[in-house]
Formats: C-alpha cells, structure tokens, sequence
C-alpha cells in the first residue's frame, strides 16, 4: 500500500493482514517489562513489550495490555499489587525462563524480591515499580489495565533490554524470535 496513493483513506481491521500488522507493531523499538505478583496458587509473572510509563504524573500511571486469553492475566488482575520490573539487557536467561512453556519451572533458581501485597520484582532489573490495579479496559483482543505507581527504584548502572522487530537487543542478546508471553 503506499501512503501518498491512500492520503486520507483510514484502512479497515480486515483490509490489513495480521501477519502485516504484528510486523507494523514490533517495528517500534520498546523495553521490556514484567509483571509479577504472588497468590496462594504460586507464582505469577507476565514478559511483555506492550508496557507503556509516562500515561499520566499526577496521579502517576502507566499501562499494560493483556491478551484476553492469558491464563496469568487473571492471577495478576485478582492481585492486591502488582511489581513490574523493566528488565536490564543482560537479563536474557531471567527472560527466556519466565516466557518459557514449562510453568511449573518459570521460577526455578530465580528469587524474586517480595514486596508489599505479595508483588514481586526481580533483581538486577533496570527499573522497578510496585503498582495497584487502577481501572482496566475493553481493547480489542486484550484488555487494557491502567496501573497506579505506589513506589519505584532505578538502576541507573543498568540499561534496558530492548524488544524490536522481534528481537532481542543488549548485553548477550543473542535470543532467536519473540520473546514469548503467557
């Protein structure tokens, strides 16, 4: 399609191919975050690159979206709070165990710092934030949750990892494809 041809026109959701549209998406270069909270069912954690700061100051907001079909999604929701860690571009092997299929070894050798609510963060991530739920919102095939920050921490020594066109960028990042969400 070119631009200049379709000055104007406002494509429909079936004119563009998913395919094509996931590819749209992971050209814009983001961080990558995860989202981790404890229950009486275990431990829960969420990689994601549609992690958004900056939503609002006052109050302090930021936004995570959750693809309707998670099975982690609802433990979070269901959370007191929340901890989101941006992780740092050395943190590939805490990325690949956490994204990884086997649930029931997504936390094997990792040890998260528990903080108020059961919400966890992970160390050595370049950022942290504990979060309450605020409001969430009908978007498409996910929902859009907006996040209260309670309390954050920085790392300044630390860069953030970086999600681009499907891959990974940073310290080692020698990863293969996306990253994988629950």
């Amino acid at each position: 399609m070119n631009p200049e041809a379709s000055a104007g026109a406002v494509p429909s959701a079936s004119a563009a191919s998913r395919e094509r549209t996931k590819q749209l998406f992971a050209s814009f270069p983001t961080g990558v975050a995860v989202l981790a909270a404890q229950d009486a069912q275990g431990r829960w954690a969420m990689p994601m690159s549609t992690f958004t700061v900056g939503i609002s100051l006052d109050p302090p907001l930021v936004s995570a979206a959750f693809t309707r079909s998670s099975r982690t999604w609802p433990h979070l929701r269901s959370a007191a709070r929340i901890g989101v860690s941006i992780l740092g571009e050395d943190q590939h092997a805490v990325l690949r165990r956490l994204g990884g299929a086997d649930r029931a070894a997504r936390w094997e050798g990792l040890e998260p710092i528990v903080l108020e609510g059961s919400a966890l963060v992970l160390p050595g991530a370049a950022a942290w934030m504990l979060t309450s739920l605020e409001a969430v919102h009908p978007a498409g095939d996910h929902e859009l949750a907006l996040l209260r920050v309670l309390d954050h921490g920085l790392h300044a020594a630390q860069r953030p990892m970086i999600y681009h066109r499907s891959g990974l960028y940073g310290r080692g990042a020698d990863l293969e494809g996306p990253a994988s969400g629950s």
